[in-house]
């Protein structure tokens, strides 16, 4: 167990003046040396303000005299909380001065305990079950693996959000997209955004090679982006072009050159999202409901897979995304799936580069989709706390100043890269942000017997029939997700 305990104030905070300056009616002949002699002050110009941080978290003042807010972390992201010193790394500073801003704010002292959480392995989630269970009221905030905790939810550990006072999880530094998906019956228990750092190192979206580009005399991509022209349909017709067989030898591989990479796993799911696609859908009465097998997802994956067996894309396998990036950085691709994470490894690329979103289906889809990979960091806040206000103003301020300060820093390390400066890629990844949608059926794919990765199984397999693979599985899925329905309507008359 770590304590992480303030024992310094900051040492010097930004302030912002604001000059007046009267202004007197005309008096038919007075110059420029006249109004001088008046004492009046010429306008001073001033850089505009970050919008970010003219919104406010509209939190309450408090004075919480070294209370300790006590987290449970996985093992591998306590850099997303634990800092005890400042070292001058980007990402390390600005977290350790998040926390120190919030505990100087509040007087609060920081305790973080971190716990192994391996896929499917269960001991990060037996951890806050014990806890619960026992009654302990070891930790304030859980700060968990967002596809992995999942079945404990529906063991009724942990406290709806909505009931927690001081969070707003319609300001913009909670994801949206996700709390729309995630809350039934006016409930929701676990939310993500600005406040996990590794909801922005897992978000997906598109690489694009400068010089691939200019050697195919590609339009600039940000204005295809821009007008809703980058689709299925562009993407398939750029990278028919780009494609090749380099050496000759009539076998397709890693050694050749195409117009799409990606590995053979998130790279693919994230097109689900992109496409418009989902799991499961709520009805009108905002119950969740399979789509697994419609129309669309058919014709999606007929095109996908067609994509990737006529050459046009490259799904790496293996050592995944290490081949896929590259070929990137061989100049071997022109468009890259990635994780935002992923352009730190092409920080040495001698190619210009730019991010854009995944495409849309079609220019008729109204906006593009992005998601993030199901290993972001979630929050869930267990049911044996004793004092909600505490834990709901002090993770809302820590979220707000993520959002102001920590989002800010990200986006330098993410584009101050040797490859990636332009300004157009920070404007891009903002879209992306905009856009990330989280499937509550995908997320919960362990739960519903798989449901969640069929989309990506036939895709690897190059075949379209979903509807058969869903229907091997949709009675044990459809009454797995009967049951954690049952449990958002739980104790009501």
């Amino acid at each position: 167990m770590k304590k992480n305990t303030t024992l310094f104030l900051l040492a010097a905070m930004l302030s912002a003046s604001v000059l007046t300056a009267s202004c007197g009616g005309s008096d038919g002949g007075q110059t420029a040396d006249d109004t001088a002699d008046t004492g009046t002050e010429a306008p001073v110009e001033t850089e505009p303000l970050d919008p970010r941080q003219l919104i406010s978290d509209d939190l309450p003042e408090k004075d919480y005299s070294g209370k300790t807010f006590r987290m449970l972390l996985r093992e591998g992201y306590e850099y997303e909380f634990d800092i005890e010193e400042a070292d001058g790394d980007t990402m390390n500073d600005a977290i350790f001065n998040r926390n120190l801003k919030i505990s100087e704010r509040y007087g609060v002292d920081y305790e973080t305990t971190a716990v192994s959480a391996v896929w499917n392995e269960g001991v990060f989630n037996k951890a806050i079950s014990n806890s619960v269970l026992a009654g302990d009221n070891a930790y304030e905030l859980v700060c968990g693996y967002m596809c992995d905790i999942t079945p404990t939810i529906t063991q009724g550990l942990y406290i709806n959000w909505y009931d927690i006072p001081n969070v707003n999880l319609k300001k913009p530094w909670w994801s949206a997209l996700m709390t729309d998906a995630f809350t039934i019956n006016d409930r929701i228990y676990m939310i993500t955004g600005d406040l996990a750092l590794s909801f922005w190192e897992m978000m997906n979206g598109v690489g694009f090679n400068k010089a691939v580009a200019a050697a195919h005399d590609l339009e600039d991509m940000y204005t295809v982006v821009d007008e809703g022209r980058w689709t299925m349909e562009y993407l398939e017709t750029v990278s028919k072009d780009v494609s090749k067989d380099l050496n000759g030898d009539s076998v397709w591989d890693k050694s050749d050159m195409y117009g799409w990479a990606s590995n053979f796993s998130t790279g693919i799911d994230a097109m689900k999202e992109a496409f418009g696609l989902s799991i499961v859908v709520k009805d009108e009465k905002g119950i969740p409901k399979f789509t697994v097998a419609t129309d669309k997802t058919v014709e999606v994956l007929e095109r996908v897979g067609a994509f990737y067996k006529n050459h046009s894309g490259f799904m790496a396998e293996g050592n995944m995304d290490a081949d896929a990036n590259n070929m990137f950085i061989e100049d071997r691709a022109l468009f890259l799936a990635l994780r935002m994470e992923t352009v730190s490894d092409l920080r040495e690329m001698n190619t210009d580069f730019g991010l854009i979103p995944y495409p849309k289906w079609d220019e008729t889809q109204e906006t593009y989709g992005s998601t993030v990979q199901d290993g972001a960091t979630v929050f869930l806040v267990p049911q044996t706390i004793d004092d909600p206000e505490f834990v709901g103003i002090i993770t809302e301020a820590m979220a707000a100043e993520s959002y102001k300060t920590v989002v800010p820093a990200y986006y330098d390390v993410v584009l101050k890269t040797k490859s990636s400066r332009d300004e157009e890629s920070a404007r891009m990844i903002d879209l992306i942000r905009d856009t990330v949608k989280i499937d509550f059926g995908y997320i919960h794919s362990t739960a519903l017997n798989g449901a969640g990765h069929l989309f990506v199984n036939q895709v690897r397999e190059g075949t379209s029939n979903i509807a058969s693979a869903f229907k091997s599985i949709e009675k044990a899925a459809q009454k797995k997700l009967d049951e954690i329905v049952e449990f958002y309507y739980r104790d009501e008359e």
